[in-house]
């Protein structure tokens, strides 16, 4: 079993590209009224509550939809729903600065209001904020610079 903060590589140290659950990252979304700020969790492997939460929702559609089932917009949609629940119960942990509600004002963070926060957005938005959660290399201390990389 290969060391996975040294990534097997005997005098390395790896350990500040590691993710994992306690990894956070802010997200800023200037699109939304009050130019909200989220706090959030990966969206990868390395959060395992949502992983396997994640995991049982994909079983449970391939069951249904078959093995000559076709990708529709209409499952796509279904698979952002339920994402939508997972990322309001899993990766959304806070709000450094607060959406605000229809009237302005701030709306205080607790589980239940960023479910409906996730329910509320546009689609557009949504899929902008599971693509950063998806991402690894948002979650890192320091953020790598692709092009300082050798070979690219």
């Amino acid at each position: 079993m290969t060391d996975k903060t040294s990534g097997g590589f005997a005098g390395f140290d790896f350990s500040s590209a590691q993710v994992t659950n306690e990894s956070l990252a802010e997200l800023p979304l200037p699109m939304l009224p009050g130019a909200p700020v989220l706090l959030v969790a990966p969206a990868t492997e390395a959060n395992k509550s949502y992983f396997e939460a994640r995991l049982k929702i994909s079983n449970r559609m391939k069951r249904a939809m078959g093995p000559n089932t076709e990708i529709t917009a209409g499952a796509i949609s279904t698979n952002r729903d339920q994402d939508r629940k997972l990322y309001g119960q899993f990766i959304v942990r806070g709000w450094p600065k607060p959406p605000v509600d229809t009237k302005g004002q701030p709306v205080e963070f607790s589980r239940d209001r960023a479910i409906e926060l996730i329910n509320a957005i546009p689609d557009w938005v949504f899929d902008d904020i599971s693509a950063f959660c998806r991402e690894p290399a948002n979650f890192l201390d320091q953020p790598i610079d692709s092009d300082g990389i050798a070979g690219n």
